[in-house]
């Protein structure tokens, strides 16, 4: 497909980790190109988050509710491209990533305690916020992910979509605004992407795990590269986990994080991850999480 200096470029992406890097590397080697980074196009979950935002009385326990700007939503420029049936925009080149989904749920509860926080819970350093509070919030979110319960409070409907969505968003963000079927394509482990076109729009889906290896990084900066025609050297280390005050509070409360048997082996039987992940690599997963 051929390279146009006005053609937008889309860092969209569920993986949640990663993100603003790849915005920042791509807005170095490509200056004069229109680049975007989002997380959410579906107008039914654009209406949900809505819903959750603007709640009001004891339902309402997401502290901070203007700082759901941080959360990926689309800007005005964005939400005028995004009809009921999808994009409605210029052709597009997108790159988005994949997580496993237990490592990423453990992201998103800790976007969602330092950015919108709780009214009630004490889930950041700052508030004085414990591991056992974090992990009884976590056991809450994958109860709701999994219709195992269901919350009337926003915080907890709001995580619990948010641990769930790994198993839609391709579907229902992706495929449906874009017309990117990740189902009917192959993950490509020499490049270490997924190459996705439909004759307008193309993207690669790479997965977070694979960037930590200088090898596989490598191979996923090319194919990053080759797909937005500018060489595209490396990601800059940007909103790290590592930096945030509340590192250690989070790494005690990932070393205790874990969900029982049957939860986990439910989380992994995803499609999607099946087409990413071999066998082995989804039983080293299921592996690290249960209690």
């Amino acid at each position: 497909m051929s390279h146009d200096s006005l053609t937008p470029i889309l860092v969209f992406q569920m993986a949640k980790v990663a993100s603003v890097s790849w915005y920042e590397a791509i807005r170095q080697a490509l200056p004069q190109r229109p680049v975007h980074h989002f997380h959410y196009a579906s107008p039914a979950v654009l209406a949900f988050i809505a819903s959750v935002r603007d709640m009001e009385g004891e339902r309402q326990t997401i502290a901070h509710r203007n700082m759901f700007r941080r959360l990926g939503l689309p800007g005005p420029e964005l939400l005028a491209m995004l009809g009921e049936k999808g994009w409605t925009g210029p052709p597009v080149r997108i790159v988005a990533g994949i997580r496993e989904p237990m490592a990423r749920s453990l992201s998103v509860l800790q976007h969602g305690a330092d950015f919108l926080g709780h009214t009630r819970l004490a889930l950041t350093l700052r508030e004085g916020g414990t591991a056992e509070n974090l992990l009884r919030t976590f056991d809450q979110g994958w109860r709701q992910a999994l219709g195992q319960d269901v919350a009337e409070d926003s915080f907890s409907r709001f995580l619990g979509f948010g641990f769930a969505h790994y198993g839609t968003w391709f579907a229902e963000e992706l495929q449906a605004t874009f017309g990117l079927d990740a189902m009917a394509g192959t993950f490509d482990r020499s490049s270490g992407v997924m190459r996705l076109e439909n004759g307008e729009h193309a993207a690669i889906v790479y997965r977070v795990e694979d960037l930590p290896d200088a090898v596989r990084r490598k191979s996923v900066l090319a194919a990053a590269s080759d797909l937005l025609g500018a060489r595209i050297e490396d990601l800059p280390t940007l909103n790290a986990a590592e930096g945030r005050r509340s590192r250690d509070l989070y790494k005690s409360f990932q070393a205790i994080a874990r969900l029982p048997a049957e939860s986990i082996a439910q989380i992994y039987a995803a499609p999607i991850l099946h087409k990413f992940y071999s066998a082995e690599e989804i039983t080293a997963f299921k592996a690290r999480w249960t209690k």
